[in-house]
């Protein structure tokens, strides 16, 4: 087999593996493929999460089977995409305390509150309404309804900087997957520092030091142990899917 890019894609609710040749000389092939639920949190019928522990289960195993499909030597990188709106939020130890997914509405009430103070400057500043579906307004939930867990809130990503952080051990986030959670000012194309101070989030959300090359380290630990891509296969992480369709593996 030529050299592939091994695509993961995580939709709404399966994960996808798709091989890509490197010179475009065939379409892309899916070759793995598992489902995953979806979970309310224990926060009512208005939140849609996923348990991480069964959903980085389910990566790992879908890795190793697109590795042993293309065979490891001939997997030149491994990139990451993922579904538009996913919010997780982790400790400073980089655990996740919660997995959120693109249906997840439960901070209605805090981004309405949100938008009928600040809407004018949420919008001039990110471009993006109702506040209820981004970041900020996701983290004002847990800061009124899990205030214990919501201390211990130090930074925000996207599901596709999940995915990465399992597979390489470094989380980072992509200027895209800030726009696309509500934390980036669009006229600067820096973090939204300002208003996220105006909301009273700027502090706990750490995206400070977000923005990197969507190039990280190589796979490391268990997932390259069970991929036997450890060591050498560079991890590119590619934002979200309806961004990353050139790659033909957006849902």
């Amino acid at each position: 087999m030529a050299p592939v890019i091994l695509v993961l894609d995580l939709g709404s609710s399966r994960l996808r593996c798709a091989l890509v040749p490197v010179d475009g000389s065939a379409p892309p092939v899916e070759v793995a493929h598992a489902p995953y639920p979806m979970t309310n949190d224990r926060a009512g019928s208005l939140a849609h999460a996923y348990n991480p522990r069964l959903l980085r289960e389910r990566l790992l195993r879908v890795l190793a089977e697109g590795a042993q499909a293309a065979g490891p030597r001939n997997v030149a990188a491994v990139a990451v995409t993922a579904q538009r709106l996913a919010t997780c939020f982790f400790d400073a130890d980089l655990a996740t305390l919660s997995a959120g997914a693109n249906r997840d509405t439960r901070a209605v009430f805090q981004g309405g509150a949100m938008d009928d103070a600040h809407g004018s400057l949420i919008y001039r500043t990110t471009g993006h309404l109702p506040s209820m579906l981004f970041a900020p307004a996701k983290y004002a939930w847990w800061r009124e309804n899990r205030p214990r867990r919501a201390r211990r809130i130090a930074r925000t990503a996207g599901l596709d900087a999940w995915a990465a952080l399992q597979l390489t051990g470094t989380l980072a986030e992509t200027r895209p997957g800030l726009g696309e959670a509500g934390l980036l000012d669009v006229a600067s194309g820096e973090p939204a520092g300002a208003l996220l101070e105006r909301l009273g989030a700027r502090g706990m959300l750490g995206i400070g030091d977000a923005l990197r090359s969507r190039s990280l380290r190589g796979v490391a630990g268990a997932a390259g142990r069970g991929s036997a891509l450890e060591g050498g296969t560079e991890m590119g992480q590619e934002g979200i899917e309806h961004l990353t369709a050139r790659l033909g593996t957006a849902t």
